[in-house]
């Protein structure tokens, strides 16, 4: 993990144990929504503040409805409350949970409070759960804009150098990647010029994001590369996902492309790698599925290569 990641890492620490002080419930934490990219930030906090992940777990029903609503929710009894027929569990008994928003209102996740009995919030310690979460809204609002891709709105290669490349523990035991690779982008500058260009660029990475279901995280490498990690798959029918993942990419990205005067027939080279299979590590499986994409590229390109799997790990 970067300076920079352990420096944000170090700062929410402290803020929740702080805040614990001032709400002195069982437990406050945070809890993200699973498309956040801080995800696995919020995951390391919770290792490091305790071993007891029990009431987060059974907090999840509570937590889902504030990041549904972008609402505060306190609740001082949890069995008087509908969710808690949902929620189906009677350790957490109380409840103080505030949206962690940034300031253009995405909702990263939730700032909570939670208690094994009963518990009559104060006025003060309400004000201070929303306090805190719309602080940490603004920070994860900061730390998001430096890891978005300022042409196409998707992540860039920082997100994976500081981020992703570091911990796969949190994308599950099977996951993929699909690596998507824009055909004769030279020729389209060299054609049209790089405006057409970037557009171009821009189109692919909508399209990728509109094809691909959540939860899923989608990173610009460089020039019309793309990678789309998709996490916490199932491994019984990982091959059959991805290959119809990768076909609904090569469909959208074969479409014409229309901009002023010019019309981009493109196409993409596609190379697909998922773990454990392909590798352990996010480098790893990454690496094969760069691979493929070479293999995609000297057979002819517009088409999608799985990289070769070993029987011994099938």
């Amino acid at each position: 993990m970067t300076a920079t990641w352990e420096k944000t890492q170090q700062a929410l620490r402290q803020v929740l144990m702080e805040l614990h002080d001032l709400v002195p419930t069982r437990d406050v934490f945070m809890v993200l929504a699973p498309s956040s990219p801080f995800t696995m930030l919020s995951t390391h906090i919770a290792k490091e503040r305790t071993n007891d992940r029990y009431p987060r777990l059974m907090a999840q029903v509570y937590c889902q409805e504030v990041q549904r609503t972008g609402q505060t929710l306190m609740i001082s009894d949890t069995r008087e409350h509908a969710l808690f027929s949902a929620a189906q569990d009677s350790s957490v008994l109380a409840y103080l949970g505030s949206p962690i928003m940034s300031p253009d209102g995405t909702i990263f996740g939730t700032v909570c409070a939670v208690h094994d009995a009963p518990y009559v919030f104060s006025d003060q310690q309400y004000r201070t759960i929303v306090m805190v979460a719309h602080l940490l809204g603004v920070l994860l609002g900061i730390e998001q804009s430096a890891l978005m891709d300022s042409l196409t709105g998707v992540y860039h290669r920082v997100f994976y150098d500081q981020y992703l490349h570091f911990d796969a523990i949190e994308l599950g035991s099977t996951w993929g990647i699909v690596f998507i690779d824009g055909d004769n982008m030279k020729q389209i500058n060299d054609e049209w010029g790089h405006r057409i260009g970037d557009l171009t660029i821009c189109e692919l990475a909508r399209r990728i994001s509109i094809t691909v279901p959540e939860p899923r995280y989608i990173i610009r490498l460089g020039g019309d590369e793309f990678v789309v990690v998709l996490p916490h798959l199932d491994s019984k029918d990982i091959y059959q996902y991805l290959w119809s993942i990768a076909e609904r990419i090569a469909l959208v990205t074969s479409q014409p492309m229309i901009f002023d005067s010019a019309t981009i027939q493109g196409s993409t080279s596609i190379g697909i790698a998922w773990a454990p299979v392909h590798g352990t590590s996010v480098s790893q499986v990454m690496h094969q599925a760069d691979l493929a994409v070479l293999d995609a590229k000297a057979a002819g390109k517009a088409r999608i290569v799985v990289a070769p799997i070993d029987p011994s790990k099938e």
